[in-house]
This record gives structure tokens, C-alpha cells and sequence, in this order.
């Protein structure tokens, strides 16, 4: 489930891109600390002081001025784009779970969790009443049952597991969407060619070596990403993660400054500014927070 939960995040927000902008989609996904937050508290109970959640503000409106530019997105856009951030809210959350200890009242892994039935249960609810907060606790508590468990899974051992899965089935929808024809289906079937340009057989393009190794390179780069993405996500937590990814995105746009020479404007730097201290402010917040933790343990 996890896999399938990785792999189609990653369609999805692919998908998005072709329906919007690029600056309206690093806005839309600057929101994933909301949703990260929302989720942790639905499923998890998780409490969060008012400090922290002033420290996310900053972070998301300099997100939004530093990505100011052409806004443009289609209906279908806009909704692709919001599940993508909820699905990668889910999978930041459920990285960081599935990486945690388990707790000391927790149930054995092999203790099938037993739904709880509480009072309201025995109460009928007449059709002309509206729904309430008993009806949305029972869902909740249902929906907590499905949630996977705390593993302490290592970040090696969690992307063993998970990588040939989600490996399978990113291959099938790179498939069914007819990616793999455009690259060079060829690769798969009549092996690699060694020539420095594109070659046609049997009326499909064949990749050479240059584009394989490009490839595998690539390839390399995304699995040190998801070793550092995880080792981090599993030591700071999901919320970190998301603020972190907000702060790398105005990192991205300053980087582009000096690399190549781009212009930003006025607006631009307030937002680089803002979120910049909104990240450093969060993290403040986030080290006091786990100091007074431990000061009350010890």
C-alpha cells in the first residue's frame, strides 16, 4: 500500500504539471505543512503549539511571493494539484510512522486491532438530524484501524521493500499513458544502442548509450534523495519535512540566480526573505520545543 501510495503520488503530481504552471503549482504545494498538520491530527492525534503554527506563515506566504509570476491552471489542474499535495502530506506522514518505534501500549503486530465500540453506537441517529461529532469519531476511528503500523523500519530497509513495488507499478503507468513509446520502447525489447544519435528499428525509436547512462544517473541521484529524505523524515518528523521542502524551493530559485543569470523581482525577495526566516524561525520553535521535552523526561 505504501508503494502504491508513493508511486501514484508521483503520477499525479507529473500529471499536474501538463494541466498548470509551474509557479501555481510550487503555491499550491506550499500548503503541504497544512495539510501535513490536518492529517497528523485526524489520525494520529498529534498537538501542535500556537508557536509553530505562526512559524508556518511566513513560510508559505514567502512561498507565494517567490514564485510570483503567470498563474495559469484549468479546473482539472487545480484538482489534480490538490490531491497530489494531500497524497504527498500522506506519504511524508506515513514515512515518518512507519520509521518510529513503536509505542509502549501498542498491540502486537500480530493482535488484529479490535474496532472500538463506543456509546454511540447504541445510538440511532433520526434521518432529520444533521450529522455530528459522534458520527465523524466513529469514521475516525475506523479509518484509524487501516493505518499502517510503527515498524522501526530502517530507511534502507523501508526503501528495500518498497522500490521494486513501486518500481512495477511506475512502469505500468508509464506504460498505459504511452511514456515508454516515446522514449524508446525499443530499449526494452532490442537492447541498447552504442551510437551517438537516435537510431529507427522496426519503426520505433531506439535510445543509445548516452541516454541510458543519463538514465542511471538519474536514477543514482533519486536514490540518495529518497536515503536522505527518509534518514531526515525518521529523525525530524513529518512537518519538518514539509517546511524544509518549502525553504528548498526559494534555495532552488537563488541557486537559478547565480547559475543562470536569472532576474528576479522585487516581490521575489520579499518571499525569499520571508520564508527564509519563517524556516529558521520554525526550526527555532521546533529546538525549544524538543529541549523542554527533554528536560520534562529528565
Amino acid at each position: 500500500m505504501f508503494s502504491t501510495l508513493y508511486a501514484v503520488n508521483i503520477a499525479v503530481s507529473n500529471a499536474s504539471l501538463h494541466l498548470v504552471t509551474v509557479p501555481f503549482h510550487q503555491v499550491v504545494r506550499a500548503t503541504t505543512p497544512i495539510f501535513t498538520m490536518m492529517l497528523s491530527m485526524l489520525l494520529y492525534n498529534t498537538g501542535y503549539s500556537r508557536e509553530k503554527l505562526y512559524s508556518l506563515m511566513p513560510v508559505i506566504l514567502g512561498v507565494v511571493l517567490a514564485t510570483y509570476g503567470d498563474y495559469y491552471f484549468t479546473a482539472w489542474g487545480l484538482c489534480l494539484t490538490l490531491v497530489g499535495t494531500v497524497l504527498a502530506s500522506l506519504k511524508t506522514v506515513f514515512t515518518n510512522v512507519l520509521q518510529s518505534s513503536p509505542k509502549p501500549d501498542s498491540r502486537p503486530l500480530s493482535v488484529t486491532p479490535k474496532m472500538p465500540q463506543p456509546v454511540a453506537l447504541q445510538y440511532k441517529r433520526p434521518r432529520d438530524e444533521p450529522i455530528g461529532w459522534q458520527d465523524l469519531s466513529l469514521v475516525t476511528s475506523y479509518i484509524r484501524t487501516l493505518l499502517p503500523p510503527r515498524l522501526d523500519l530502517h530507511p534502507l530497509d523501508l526503501l528495500t521493500r518498497m522500490s521494486p513495488l513501486a518500481f512495477v507499478q511506475c512502469l505500468m503507468y508509464a506504460y498505459m499513458s504511452g511514456e515508454l513509446g516515446r522514449i524508446g520502447t525499443s530499449m526494452w525489447w532490442f537492447g541498447v544502442s552504442n551510437h551517438g544519435a537516435d537510431l529507427v528499428q522496426n519503426g520505433k525509436h531506439q535510445m543509445d548509450l548516452v541516454q541510458v547512462l543519463i538514465l542511471l544517473f538519474n536514477g543514482c541521484i533519486a536514490f540518495g534523495l529518497n536515503v536522505v529524505s527518509f534518514s531526515a523524515n525518521g529523525k525530524v518528523g513529518a512537518l519538518s519535512m514539509t517546511v524544509a521542502a518549502n525553504v528548498k524551493q526559494v534555495l532552488t530559485i537563488l541557486f537559478a540566480v547565480s547559475l543562470f543569470d536569472l532576474t528576479i523581482t522585487p516581490t521575489n525577495a520579499l518571499g525569499i526573505s520571508a520564508t527564509l526566516i519563517g524556516g529558521a524561525w520554525y526550526a527555532w520553535v521546533e529546538y525549544n520545543t524538543k529541549r523542554r521535552a527533554q528536560k520534562g523526561n529528565s
